[in-house]
């Protein structure tokens, strides 16, 4: 009988911690961030930071996993390896930003700045970059799988080896990017300045 009851407690522990809300930020960590302005390393997973003035900061491996940075000031920010899975990053300046080796699936990059930006081995599989500036940006075997770059300024990017298989860079400017050795498997061109500064026809030769 004991053996049964012991079991039906760790069925209702383990209930409620599957419907217990997901753990947020850590309060330390959010602190130390407004504090200091740098954070590496830190939880600040789902915190609010919409608008706030984080250029410089060292953000590198922290976990920002669906915070929301809407309209947030990261020009220089170092977020290499940062987990910035599921992130908002609407209208954000990550310009010169340091996003190397971050994981940015299903992230909202909608109308961000990533000028001079570098991605280099990021994870941007289904992230969202429409209209997005990402001029002179260093992609170089990222991996943009499913991604939205429609209308997106790739004009200088640096996509060399880059998996775009099955992106939608319809109506995006490329214009003089480096996409050698790329993978555009079942990539969508339609209408897009390609690097020649010729415009790509949906009639024409896909990649």
């Amino acid at each position: 009988m004991r053996q049964y009851v012991c079991l039906g407690i760790a069925a209702i522990a383990a209930l409620t911690a599957a419907l217990s809300p997901a753990r947020a930020y850590e309060p330390e960590d959010l602190l130390q961030l407004q504090t200091t302005g740098s954070c590496p390393g830190c939880d600040l997973s789902r915190a609010n930071l919409q608008a706030q003035d984080l250029s410089g900061a060292d953000l590198s491996e922290a976990n920002l996993s669906g915070a929301n940075l809407a309209l947030a000031l990261l020009r220089e920010a170092n977020l290499q390896g940062a987990n910035l899975n599921q992130t908002n990053f609407f209208r954000a300046t990550l310009s010169k930003a340091n996003l190397s080796d971050a994981i940015l699936s299903d992230a909202n990059l909608t109308r961000a700045n990533l000028s001079r930006a570098v991605l280099v081995r990021s994870l941007l599989d289904s992230a969202d970059l429409s209209q997005a500036n990402l001029r002179w940006a260093k992609l170089d075997r990222a991996v943009l799988r499913e991604a939205n770059l429609r209308g997106a300024v790739l004009v200088a990017a640096s996509l060399t080896g880059t998996d775009l298989r099955a992106a939608n860079l319809s109506g995006a400017n490329l214009y003089q990017s480096d996409l050698s050795r790329s993978r555009t498997r079942q990539t969508v061109f339609d209408g897009a300045l390609m690097p020649n500064n010729e415009r790509y026809e949906p009639s024409g030769l896909r990649f």
